[in-house]
């Protein structure tokens, strides 16, 4: 029995730092996008009118900038598990479709904003490193998501079975 709960314990503590490395990588990239704001335009300039979207980069720089920081908070604090994760797991996905996206563009600016986890990309390695590290990314965040309470176990008032009466 003893071991099946430090085995247990060493699980949650593993998400968890998984859970905290996510929310450290989520509050890098803003800072990381906002002291490149030019080149993080530039890449969203070459992005948008590809997707028929609107010219107006500085608010799209500043919603994804917001996003990504709100993100990283409530990955470290751990606040709305499910909820947290699932939002990060599509954001993480839209990242990683750009990155093979650009990836397959010879001409495409590259911002080189990724927080922390663009030093390689500022070393002149190839965009595959980008691409591996938001699927390790994904998957980290998988098991965040996995490992959480759903929202109806949050919601739910917990009440011993002994006091819950008949029906």
């Amino acid at each position: 029995m003893r071991a099946a709960a430090r085995n247990l314990l060493a699980i949650v503590t593993l998400v968890r730092v998984m859970q905290i490395a996510i929310g450290i990588v989520f509050l890098s990239a803003p800072f990381s996008k906002a002291l490149r704001l030019r080149a993080f335009e530039g890449t969203l300039a070459y992005l948008i009118p590809s997707f028929g979207f609107s010219r107006d980069l500085f608010v799209v720089a500043a919603l994804v900038i917001v996003v990504e920081a709100a993100l990283g908070w409530l990955m470290i604090l751990n606040i709305w598990g499910r909820p947290t994760s699932t939002v990060a797991f599509c954001v993480l996905l839209g990242f990683t479709a750009v990155l093979v996206y650009l990836s397959g563009n010879s001409d495409a600016p590259s911002c080189r904003c990724g927080g922390w986890l663009a030093f390689a990309e500022r070393s002149g390695q190839s965009p595959a490193f980008g691409l591996i590290r938001n699927v390790a990314m994904l998957w980290a965040v998988l098991c965040v998501y996995r490992s959480s309470p759903g929202p109806a176990t949050i919601l739910r008032r917990q009440v011993p079975a002994a006091n819950r009466g008949p029906g």
